[in-house]
Order: structure tokens, then sequence, then C-alpha cells
């Protein structure tokens, strides 16, 4: 900014020398009497004392004394030309101070204009740049695709059209109003403001998704990110986008779904080929039971051997059951709980039901840990992740 004029230098500079000219003229001019009780005039101005000594050297106790002017050798009483010549040259003096303080005067004053004319076009050039900021700044809010707005203790003062068009309010719904009006429920709007700020604080912008409900009822999914326009003064002021993420959640859902699907069709998929190997143990199986049964219906055998062939018939029985309850738990599509496991012997059982469906010339080896840590997992699982390293 343009610095005003010095006052005092102005005053220096023009008022001080008319005051000269006017106490030089009443001095020369007889109207100054060199008394105990006259002005003492250096008090205003050395120069003024310095010229009011040098005309008044002579004191009379109030008369004036002749002054002698030698002329061709004579001496010639001339008090009263010499008072005319006092004078006119005073009003000369006079005339020249008064012109050049005039003239300073138009100095000071176009020098003046010049600075205020200066601070006045700084000024304007500031507000159009101001004013041209605005319009830019305005033009952004309504070309961004994204809800922007500001906040002052989550109090909404500012909102773009987007952003109205986003909630469904208007502009003179939002403003003024607390920003729990956009939440589903009190423990949202809570959540964003700690986890929100709390990255705000750490890094000076904070990103969280969260869910909004629309004048109409209408719950969205919101990304929100703010940053504060002063991060010494939050008080200033936090400004905020929102982008509708709706659709985005429902495509990560139905993705979701998909892969559920898929992972389940190659869950059947393996299940189909182990469907040959298992008819094959299940053929094993049932020509046991059938080959014992018939055994112990034979006549003529001793009792205990009877219950020896009802024995196998039973543990042929039990691995079959065992071999469904396998299959089934491999064929499960529901979720299941994750709870502690002691992995090598459901490896081994697992791995009995594999060696039975691969071929001959494919052979498992086993080097399991004696006593290894328990896992969290599932049962189902782990059944896949083997049945998928295998085949």
């Amino acid at each position: 900014m343009p610095q005003k004029p010095h006052v005092p230098d102005i005053f220096s500079a023009s008022v001080r020398p008319l005051l000269f000219c006017c106490v030089l003229l009443w001095v020369v001019t007889g109207q100054a009497q060199s008394t105990p009780q006259s002005i003492r005039l250096d008090r205003i101005s050395p120069e003024i004392g310095d010229v009011q000594a040098a005309l008044q050297a002579a004191p009379d106790q109030g008369q004036a004394q002749p002054l002698q002017l030698r002329t061709d050798g004579a001496e010639h009483e001339s008090a009263p030309l010499l008072r005319d010549h006092r004078t006119y040259w005073a009003i000369i003096a006079a005339a020249c101070m008064l012109a050049s303080g005039f003239l300073v005067l138009l100095v000071v004053k176009s020098r003046i204009n010049r600075e205020l004319k200066r601070e006045i076009e700084e000024r304007e050039l500031t507000e159009r740049a101001l004013q041209e900021s605005s319009f830019q700044i305005e033009s952004i809010l309504r070309a961004a695709p994204i809800g922007i707005g500001l906040v002052q203790d989550r109090v909404l003062m500012r909102a773009n059209q987007r952003l109205c068009l986003l909630t469904g309010y208007d502009r003179s719904e939002l403003i003024g109003r607390s920003a729990r009006v956009l939440y589903v429920n009190d423990a949202d709007y809570a959540y964003v403001g700690e986890e929100k700020y709390r990255q705000i604080r750490e890094r000076g912008i904070g990103t969280v998704e969260t869910r909004w409900r629309r004048k109409s009822g209408e719950v969205i999914n919101v990304l929100l990110s703010s940053a504060p326009l002063d991060q010494n003064d939050w008080s200033r002021g936090v400004t905020f986008s929102a982008l509708d993420i709706t659709e985005r959640k429902k495509m990560e859902w139905e993705r979701a779904r998909l892969q559920r699907e898929l992972t389940q069709s190659y869950k059947m998929e393996a299940l189909g080929q182990l469907t040959g190997g298992i008819a094959h143990d299940f053929n094993n199986i049932l020509g046991i039971i059938v080959g014992y049964t018939d055994l112990a219906r034979e006549s003529g055998i001793n009792k205990t051997r009877k219950e020896s062939y009802l024995e196998k018939v039973a543990q042929a029985a039990d691995r079959a059951r065992q071999l469904v309850g396998q299959m089934m738990l491999f064929s499960r599509a529901d979720p299941e709980e994750d709870k502690p496991l002691l992995l090598p012997p459901l490896i081994k059982e697992d791995i009995k039901l594999l060696r039975s469906t691969l071929p001959s010339a494919i052979r498992i080896e086993m080097d399991l840990m004696e006593n290894p840590p328990r896992v969290m997992m599932g049962l189902t699982q782990l059944n896949q992740l083997l049945m998928n390293l295998c085949i």
C-alpha cells in the first residue's frame, strides 16, 4: 500500500515559509519593537530571529536612530529614504517567499495527488483481482461434479448446487443448519466427526465413507473428504467434498456375490472331479459290507468269527458315513464360524480321501509337525484349500 504524505513535512515546506514572509514584512516595516514585551521571533524560527536581530541591531530606547550613509564623501541623514528602501525590499522578499511557498504547495499537492491516485489504482486492482477470484471460485463450485460445502463447528455455511442436488435440499434449507440433518443416525454422525477430524489432525485431510439420508428419505453412500481453511484455526471453517458412491457400493456388493457364486461353482467342479474316485471308494466299501455280510450269513461258523465279520461290516459302514460327511462338508455354501483347529489329523483325513481319487502315478507325501499351534479357520475352508492344491 502506498504511504500517505507526511504532515510535518508539508507544514515545514509550505506554512513555515509563509509565516517567515509575514514576520519579515512586519519587522521591516517597523511594526515590531525590540522591547522586553516584544515577541521572541527566534522561538518561531531561527531564520526569522536572525533577520530581526540584524534589522534592530541598534535600539534607541524606543526612538529610531538615523542611519549615516556616505555618498561621494558626504554623509546624509536618510532615515526616511532608508525606511522606504526597507519597505520596498521587504515587499519583494515577502513576494518571493510567498511565490516559493505557493510553488511548494503546488509540488506537495501534486505529490499527494500522485500518491492518492496510485493508492486508488492499487486498490482498484486489488478489488478487481478479488472479484475475479470470487467469480472463478463460484464457477468452479458450479461446474464441479461433486458436492462441495463449508462447515463451521459442523454447521453448514456454504453449499454448491451439486451438493443440493445430492441431498435433495434447497440451499436455503441447508445453510445455517447442523450437518446432522444429512446423516442416517447419531452413530454415523458421531463416527464421521471422530474419524474424519482425527485424520485431519494427523495429516491435514480426512477421508471417510458414510451414509446420508436425502430429503426424500432415500439412503445413499457418500465418500467425504475434508480439509480446514487454516490448519491452526479450525474455527474459520472446514471445506468438504461429497461424492455419491451408492452405485459403486452396489457394484462392489454384486461383485462379491458373483465371486462367492464363482467360488461355489469351482468347489462343485472340484467335487465333480472327485466323483469318480469317490464312487470307486464307495464301491470298495459296499463290496466289503456285502462280502462280510454274506460270510456272516453262512451256517456252521462259530459266534466269534461271525462277530468279527459283523465288526468289519460296521467299520466299512462307518467309513462310508465319514466319506459322505466329507463330501457334504466340502460342498457347503454357507460360511462357517472360524474356530481353533489342530491341522495334522484333519489333513490326514483329507489326504485319505484324495488318495482314492488321484491317479496311481501320483504319490502324496506328508511332512507334518508333531505339536503345531492351532489355526483359526473354518473346516470347510481347510478342505477346500487342500482339494484345490491337489486337484
